[in-house]
């Protein structure tokens, strides 16, 4: 079998209700074209479940391993979940790492964690804290991921700043890097507007937000995920919203987000449930390709 140059990897969590549910597990899709993902299960159900359940999965490969990093499936504790993998199926913990001290009343909240990998090549985590959606970055002390089974070894969390030193206090937010600029797409809190940032720096300095001219389903929309193809153009990934439309889409930019296209609808096959929320990652690493053919999951995307 031919190896594809570029492979997109969908992430999301199990179940029809709201976020903050309890036995929540993971899922993942495999496409070749980002549209339309295939499950990689052997069936609809989730491929890992931990206790406490699990929300917004996010994965990175590096040094040959698959890492996730997760939240909480409710709002128990203000902290993230990593996990590594060889195949994308079986989940082995590495650590857990702290943003926030708990809160008394229930605000102990981290929402859409990602990765975010600098132009050197470091990687960094960000995320937000608190209902208010705080934003906060976090990174390894070493880019050596056996060290990253020690919560020592990882940064204190840093809150992210704009140009004018404010805290950057907004919706679901996303990063990707293009020669050397942090490109940051976000929705408003009332989900009705997406707006960008970009920055040379990832935790300050950030842009004040130019509000993006992008397909608005009945006013309910919500950022998933931007990312960069090959040729520089962005896709950026959109849901309709916690009003559970179970519908998700994408757009495009080949002018660094002046102008975007029409949306074009993505398809999730062979779950349990209709998926509405799931973020995607473009994989083009040659070795992170490799893998997914060791572990059978190519064949899934070829027809």
């Amino acid at each position: 079998m031919r190896q594809p140059c570029e492979v997109f990897l969908a992430f999301f969590f199990s179940g029809e209700g709201y976020a903050e549910c309890e036995g929540t597990g993971l899922q993942i899709g495999i496409s070749s074209d980002g549209r339309v993902f295939r499950n990689i299960a052997d069936g609809p159900g989730p491929i890992y479940t931990p206790e406490g359940g699990l929300r917004d999965p996010y994965i990175l490969y590096r040094n040959g391993y698959w890492y996730m990093v997760h939240s909480y499936g409710q709002n128990i504790s203000p902290v993230l979940f990593l996990l590594k993998s060889e195949d994308l199926k079986s989940w082995t913990p590495v650590c857990m790492l702290r943003l926030d001290e708990d809160r008394p009343g229930g605000d102990n909240y981290v929402d859409v964690p990602s990765w975010v990998v600098d132009r050197d090549g470091h990687v960094h985590i960000i995320a937000c804290v608190d209902h208010n959606h705080h934003w906060v970055e976090i990174h390894p002390l070493s880019d050596d991921p056996d060290t990253w089974d020690d919560s020592g070894n990882w940064s204190s969390p840093a809150e992210m700043t704009d140009c004018k030193g404010n805290v950057l206090i907004q919706g679901n937010s996303f990063v990707d890097v293009w020669n050397g600029v942090f490109y940051m797409c976000f929705n408003d809190m009332h989900n009705s507007a997406i707006y960008m940032r970009t920055s040379r720096n990832l935790v300050s300095g950030w842009s004040i937000p130019r509000k993006l001219d992008i397909y608005c389903e009945k006013n309910a929309i919500e950022s998933e995920n931007l990312l960069f193809l090959g040729d520089g153009r962005m896709r950026f990934y959109i849901s309709s919203g916690n009003s559970f439309k179970y519908n998700q889409w994408y757009v495009e930019s080949g002018d660094m987000g002046l102008s975007w296209s029409e949306p074009v609808y993505i398809e999730c096959l062979g779950y349990s449930h209709r998926v509405n929320w799931a973020e995607v990652a473009r994989v083009s690493d040659k070795e992170a390709i490799a893998s997914l053919g060791r572990a059978g999951l190519l064949e899934l995307i070829v027809s």
